[in-house]
């Protein structure tokens, strides 16, 4: 990372890319040459972005990774959002810094969450998705909770691996203290992806 990724990561007591690169022991891919070249990975919003936050994070990293923009059911609105959007490509970018990033971005509604999933899986070039939205299990319902099913299912059959975040609250995704968990991490056809903590790296 730069000198000012750096600065920044010191003083407000988080990791970059490269450290996270080494907690989850990337090491020895990178050593093999393996950053993602070849892959496509369609990342999945219901929130905007600019893309220059997502040059300036490249430029500072010194990465080239392409970064496509595929708009749905007329896109999730524009200028920078809550900055869920840009962390989740810059997370994914720093990572796999030579994989080929296309981003979906649909409205935050139950039509525009399958047209997102639809569009990624239906157009089958993206053989890893990943998205960091959901939303407690409950509250989705269950024919959001079954269309997605047939959705992630769809993925399965095509070869297209599926990650989600777990969901911001631990066990309790609702925000009560009743056990409840985030979809679509729950789902039967999606790796759940969170619940760690760490304290060091190593």
């Amino acid at each position: 990372p730069c000198a000012a990724a750096v600065a920044a990561g010191a003083a407000k007591h988080v990791y970059t890319a490269d450290q996270f690169a080494a907690a989850y022991e990337f090491s020895g891919l990178y050593a093999a040459g393996d950053e993602g070249a070849g892959v496509t990975i369609g990342v999945f919003q219901l929130g905007p972005n600019l893309p220059g936050d997502i040059s300036k994070y490249q430029a500072c990293f010194g990465t080239s990774a392409d970064v496509t923009y595929t708009q749905v059911d007329g896109g999730s609105g524009t200028g920078a959002g809550d900055g869920e959007a840009a962390l989740d490509i810059e997370t994914a970018l720093g990572l796999a810094p030579k994989a080929h990033f296309a981003v979906y971005q649909a409205p935050p509604t139950q039509t525009g969450i399958i047209d997102d999933f639809t569009a990624i899986i239906d157009g089958d070039t993206a053989k890893v998705i990943t998205s960091s939205w959901g939303a407690c299990e409950s509250t989705n319902g269950s024919s959001l909770i079954a269309a997605e099913g047939a959705l992630f299912e769809q993925a399965a059959t095509q070869g297209q691996s599926v990650l989600a975040a777990s969901g911001d609250y631990g066990a309790s995704d609702c925000q009560s203290k009743a056990l409840a968990v985030d979809d679509p991490a729950s789902q039967p056809y999606v790796t759940g992806v969170g619940g760690t903590t760490l304290t060091s790296i190593g």
